[in-house]
């Protein structure tokens, strides 16, 4: 379930808040919102997708697990 979803469920406009895709793993999209935005907090979602499969066909870290268990 998306994070626009949740907040829609939840009564909260959630075309207050600032989404970027990341692309993957590039930072150029939040380098560039960095640029031209006076940001105070990030809150970073990240996909759970235990069948993720890079373009080779090989098993992808599952990135929101990952992120999840790392301190």
């Amino acid at each position: 379930m998306s994070h626009t979803t949740i907040a829609k469920l939840n009564d909260h406009d959630w075309m207050a808040d600032h989404y970027i895709s990341l692309g993957c793993l590039s930072c150029q999209a939040l380098e560039r919102f960095f640029l031209h935005n006076a940001i105070t907090k990030i809150i970073i979602r990240l996909d759970n997708d235990a069948d993720s499969i890079y373009s080779d066909g090989s098993l992808a870290p599952n990135w929101g697990q990952e992120a999840g268990t790392s301190s």
